[in-house]
């Protein structure tokens, strides 16, 4: 289906499954959005506002140039999502997958992770200073040659001998 440029306000979206739908250019404001499967669905250029997201998958769905302000996710799976160039501002993500997503140019603002997985997970040309990653799983990341990505992030001393790798350093 092909749902793009619609606005949803003060909406909950409850066990709802959509796949391969476009929301392209859609608003999502004071939205939840609760046990839904979103899967391959596209939202680029969209914009999300003090929207929930709790217990959903959103595998392979597109957030590319997406402005996501002030919202949580708990207990989701955004494994292979695209957040190409999006805004990510005032969100808090706990409990979430982002297994093989792509985080790349993103501007984050006051975000935070709680034991979330970042496996295989793009952060290509994304700043993540001032982040904490201590009680996330974070493992083959993928960054930059210069590795500038990783500078004023805080991660744990498990963690920091993983992404040694990046640098070539053999720790025994």
């Amino acid at each position: 289906e092909d749902i793009s440029a619609v606005s949803f306000y003060n909406v909950i979206f409850e066990s709802c499954s959509f796949s391969r739908c476009s929301f392209r250019k859609g608003s999502f404001i004071d939205v939840e959005f609760r046990n839904c499967l979103m899967s391959n669905c596209e939202f680029d250029d969209g914009y999300f506002s003090r929207c929930r997201f709790s217990s959903g998958k959103w595998l392979g769905s597109s957030f590319i140039r997406t402005s996501l302000k002030q919202i949580s996710a708990q207990d989701c799976s955004f494994q292979y999502a695209n957040f190409d160039q999006s805004l990510l501002d005032g969100a808090l993500l706990s409990e979430c997958d982002f297994s093989d997503a792509n985080i790349t140019r993103c501007r984050l603002k006051l975000l935070q992770f709680q034991q979330c997985i970042f496996v295989n997970t793009s952060f290509f040309q994304t700043a993540l200073r001032g982040l904490d990653f201590t009680d996330s799983q974070v493992s083959r990341l993928m960054v930059s040659d210069q590795h500038t990505e990783l500078a004023g992030a805080c991660f744990d001393l498990f963690q920091a001998a993983e992404l040694a790798k990046l640098l070539g350093i053999i720790i025994r």
